[in-house]
């Protein structure tokens, strides 16, 4: 079982960093970057100066007040 998650892991750690594209991994209820792999530089941002960072402090996503 523990070979399993560690090959699993594996594989979405290769897929996460190798993409081209940009993703991105959040915590939920704050909006604050975690992680983000090299795809995100393609879209005009520094992972190094991002990581750590809210989607709000970086105006990614407009938030309504109810």
């Amino acid at each position: 079982m523990e070979v399993a998650l560690r090959e699993s892991e594996e594989r979405f750690a290769k897929a996460f960093h190798s993409s081209p594209d940009a993703i991105t991994i959040t915590v939920l209820g704050e909006g604050r970057f975690v992680e983000m792999n090299a795809g995100i530089e393609t879209v005009r941002y520094s992972r190094r100066k991002r990581l750590g960072k809210t989607t709000q402090d970086l105006g990614l996503w407009l938030l309504r007040r109810a």
